[in-house]
Parts: structure tokens; sequence; C-alpha cells
């Protein structure tokens, strides 16, 4: 009872918060740039979030693997699939994790804190790539910015990063 009723409230804030965004758009003008859009940029965008998705499934395939944790390729899909769905449109980033931690757990009868473990992991390999595409872009770009706290930011993130890649 309790978990339906979380769920439901959950889905009515977001529910709500979709009415309040939709309410304060122009859906002309939002039309209008939908029809003026670039449609081989837009396909490419949407090509690129397909295959990024797909690595990230790769990556969590092979974490769950290295537990000695045998998943079909297809149930891992779905299960992040789904987590994925959940993590845009609910308001909180934690509820698709969960899914797709008791969902595979369910699904391989093994304890949910093993499956965890390569969810967590998962997020913290891509907070590590993000942080090094960070870096990398700053390194490049610090000439726009020409303001020398942006590369000190720079630096220490790079150090952060590396010290954190040699603790794991």
């Amino acid at each position: 009872m309790k978990k339906t009723t979380v769920f439901l409230l959950r889905i009515s804030i977001t529910l709500a918060l979709l009415v309040l965004l939709f309410y304060k758009i122009d859906i002309r003008t939002l039309a209008d740039v939908l029809r003026r859009c670039d449609r081989f940029r837009m396909a490419e965008a949407f090509g690129l979030f397909i295959f990024l998705n797909y690595l990230v499934l790769c990556r969590w395939q092979i974490l769950v693997r290295a537990l000695g944790i045998d998943v079909p390729v297809g149930r891992l899909a779905a299960s992040y699939l789904s987590s994925l769905f959940f993590n845009l449109v609910l308001p909180s980033t934690i509820g698709g994790d969960a899914l797709r931690t008791f969902d595979i757990a369910r699904h391989t009868q093994k304890h949910s804190g093993d499956i965890l473990a390569t969810v967590i992991l998962d997020r913290v390999f891509g907070f590590f790539g993000l942080i090094t595409v960070l870096v990398f872009a700053l390194l490049f770009g610090y000439a726009r910015f020409n303001d020398i706290n942006i590369l000190w930011a720079t630096l220490v993130l790079l150090v952060l990063v590396i010290f954190f890649c040699g603790a794991l």
C-alpha cells in the first residue's frame, strides 16, 4: 500500500511539473523552432544518444559479468532502458537506479547488494568519464575564456581524477 502511494505521489508530481512546463511554454514558438531546426543534426543527435546509451549498457554488462552474474543482454537492456525512462520522467534519478537494481536482482535471484554495487560503479565510471571530458574541454578551450581560475579548476579536477582512478 505504501509503495503504491509513493509511486502515485511521484507520478502526480511529475505530471504537475510537466503541466507547469507546458503552461509556461508557448506551443507555437516551440512548434516553430522544431520546424526550423536542422533535421539532419537532430537525427545525428538522436543517433549519438542511442550509441552512447549502447556503450553505457555494454559497460554495465561488463560490471555485472565481472561479479559472475549471468544475465542475458536483452534482460539487461530492458532493465537499463526502463531505468533510463524513469530517470528522465521522475523528479529523481535514483528511482531508475533502484528499478535497475531490483529488477536484475529479482531476475537473477542474487542479493540486491551485488547488483547495486554494479549500478554504483557504473555511475562512478560515468562520472569519471564526464570529468575527463570536462578537463580536456577546459584545457583545449582555455583560450576562449582567458581566465586563470578556469585553468586552476581544470588542474585541480585533473589531479582529483588521477587520484581517484589510482584509488580504485
